[in-house]
């Protein structure tokens, strides 16, 4: 028989991550789909008024007719903020700046337990697991206890926008403090575990990217 000393579940506050994500929604804007068209229509028709190098447009669900967007610069923001309305296709669309007070309670983030292989074992315990959600929007919840064990895996309950957010792998290197030349280099690779309890909670979509001359005018008329 094998009995187990119980243990509690490790639990995270609030980090560096979490606070660049609130950030991140301070600078975000608020579109209303009064007449439904959806994510995929809102993402391409931003994408082909305005396509900006190395972005994509995000369309992520608040209510049912309202999404999230996210504005590559501080600019685009404040004109979208003055005008009040974005017009793309043939429709109108009220568009203000996202506001605590206001819209509390409309973004949902999703939990999500992944499995990360990868990093050899007598390393997770000087790794900081906060360093894993750089880059994708989240932060660490919790850490399976069980999972600190000598095993081939490390299970940690991520809380992000979207599963989609998630990467299916990155690398991280090591280098020795007292001589660069001495670098360490491992894969990790992510795997979410399915939870049918865990819907996805904001949608989102790819865009179909385009530049159709400067039909970006027509946006805000």
């Amino acid at each position: 028989m094998v009995i187990f000393n119980p243990r509690p579940t490790v639990t995270f506050t609030p980090s560096q991550a979490s606070i660049e994500m609130e950030e991140t929604l301070l600078r975000c804007l608020v579109l209303k789909d009064k007449q439904n068209f959806g994510a995929s229509y809102l993402e391409s028709h931003l994408t082909k008024l305005f396509p900006v190098p190395n972005w994509d447009w995000i369309a992520r669900r608040l209510t049912d007719d309202t999404y999230l967007i996210e504005p590559p610069d501080a600019e685009w923001r404040s004109l979208a903020i003055s005008k009040g309305k974005i017009w793309l296709g043939d429709e109108c669309f009220p568009i203000d700046p996202y506001e605590p007070r206001r819209h509390d309670g409309c973004i949902r983030l999703e939990p999500v337990w992944v499995k990360i292989r990868g990093l050899p074992p007598h390393l997770w315990k000087d790794f900081d697991v906060e360093r894993l959600v750089d880059g994708f929007r989240g932060y660490v919840m919790e850490v399976d206890p069980m999972s600190a064990e000598p095993i081939d895996f490390v299970r940690i309950r991520f809380l992000v926008r979207a599963r989609e957010d998630i990467p299916k792998c990155r690398q991280l290197m090591f280098v020795d403090d007292d001589d660069d030349s001495k670098q360490m280099s491992y894969v990790l690779t992510f795997e979410i575990e399915d939870d049918p309890q865990s819907d996805v909670a904001l949608e989102s979509s790819d865009g179909a990217s385009s530049s159709e001359g400067n039909k970006s005018i027509a946006a805000w008329n």
